[in-house]
């Protein structure tokens, strides 16, 4: 029941570094950094997003054996590619809204997509009749152009933003890894100094590029590269080898490390270079796949044999995301709005799948009394204070129900006033108040026991 990666990207992974886990730079991690999502800070108000993966929706092409999910875009098309009965590999991209669309490059003998953005544009390769590889880009029309770089072999486009803007990696005639960019049909080369070899897993909106590179003694580490040109190398503190997988608009990262006692980590950097390791609970390997410019990134750890796929919220809340009947589930990506899209294999069937999870609806916020409790006032001092609701409709007409106390009045405005009696015992008086909104016909009316403590 364990999944396998099928893809011949296998093979590159060998050529980075011998012994990496396949884990880490088979197809599934390669494609795992294709998330391009809008940075900027999140709202105070905005609730954080909460899941249940009995909620998540599979699905798989007509005809699929086997189906990999390897990104989804901010906008929520999901991409991949599928194994059919006669063991071919064909592209796919699903919309937001579940449709479903199949591809191939004419005379492809196998087509992978590897990334979208939001127009519905995807990226990836094909291997042609004669066993040579190619990359392509294919827009939402359906329109597909080949792209190949001059004097190299094995051209993949793994990450398009959602300018149109992709990056991949080719093999040199020495058989090195190399990074490339494209764009509007122009192929550009992503040189970082003293490499001996670069792989982009990512592209953000404003066209940093991020991935990993080797230095002179084959050690992998992270990198991002500006659009300007400007190179940023990292790894976090312990690092045997880096890889990033993902980049916002603001130059935060997500991927993942192995320390010295080659254990995988998930790591988070912001652009201002603080480190935050990721680990969930009883994880014996964590792969960072994904990340939105709210701080939530998502990827999946080993436990027990079974990758377990997870999120984490910007206030470092870790919750697992296993579908039921489901294992080695694998979260891919995370859309704009909170949409994570990954892999999973039916427990029952043991076909691979693809799914997508959104978060839970929050419960609708009802007319209600925010103001339960209210400043301390003082005998024969001047009190003032201003009852407060939510989700109530137009103006709203306040009035108490029970007595206040004495020298304390509620006026319909909702404001509290007057002056506590001096004879009053010092106390925590309680009295009940109602609000009623201004919704047509039948007004929305809302009672709430308050409390008031007179010194």
């Amino acid at each position: 029941m364990k999944s396998t990666d099928r893809s011949p990207l296998r093979k590159r992974a060998r050529s980075h570094r011998r012994a990496v886990s396949v884990l880490t730079i088979s197809t599934a991690v390669l494609a795992a950094g294709l998330t391009f999502a809008p940075a900027g800070p999140a709202s105070a108000t905005t609730p954080s997003p909460t899941y249940d993966p009995a909620t998540a929706v599979t699905f798989a092409p007509d005809g699929s054996l086997f189906t990999e999910v390897t990104g989804i875009s901010s906008s929520g098309e999901v991409a991949g590619y599928f194994e059919d009965a006669s063991h071919a590999y064909h592209a796919y991209v699903r919309s937001a809204a579940g449709t479903i669309t199949t591809f191939d490059v004419p005379g492809a003998s196998s087509t992978y997509a590897l990334g979208v953005n939001a127009s519905g544009t995807t990226v990836g390769y094909y291997v042609d009749s004669a066993y040579s590889y190619h990359g392509f880009v294919r827009t939402s029309d359906g329109t597909i152009s080949t792209v190949d770089v001059p004097d190299a072999s094995y051209p993949i486009l793994g990450a398009v933003n959602d300018a149109g803007e992709a990056v991949g990696s080719y093999f040199d005639a020495s058989f090195t890894s190399l990074g490339f960019s494209w764009s509007a049909g122009t192929v550009g080369y992503l040189p970082i100094a003293d490499a001996t070899g670069v792989t982009p897993y990512a592209v953000s909106g404003t066209g940093t590029v991020a991935g990993l590179y080797l230095d002179g003694a084959g050690t992998a580490h992270g990198f991002t590269r500006s659009a300007a040109g400007t190179t940023t190398t990292f790894d976090p503190a312990g690092a045997s080898y880096t890889q990033v997988n993902a980049i916002d608009t603001a130059g935060d990262v997500a991927g993942t490390y192995q320390d010295a006692s080659a254990v995988y980590h998930g790591f988070l950097r912001d652009a201002a270079g603080t480190v935050t390791v990721v680990d969930p609970a009883d994880s014996t390997a964590t792969y960072l796949t994904g990340l939105t410019g709210d701080g939530q990134s998502v990827g999946y750890y080993h436990h027990l044999g079974f990758d377990h796929g997870f999120t984490r919220l910007a206030d470092g809340t870790i919750t697992t995301i296993d579908p039921p009947a489901s294992v080695d589930v694998r979260a891919k990506g995370v859309s704009s709005t909170g949409v994570i899209a990954g892999s999973l294999t039916d427990q029952v069937t043991g076909v691979r799948k693809g799914f997508v999870l959104a978060p839970t609806a929050p419960p609708p916020v009802v007319f209600h009394i925010t103001s339960d409790v209210l400043p301390d006032g003082q005998r024969s001092t001047p009190y003032s204070a201003q009852l407060t609701s939510v989700a109530g409709v137009g103006t709203i007409k306040w009035k108490a129900l029970t007595y206040p106390p004495s020298g304390i009045k509620v006026l319909k405005s909702g404001a509290i006033v007057g002056t506590p009696n001096k004879r009053l015992a010092p106390w925590t008086y309680h009295f009940t108040v109602q609000a009623t909104d201004s919704t047509k016909r039948t007004h929305q009316v809302v009672t709430a026991r308050v409390t008031l403590t007179i010194s």
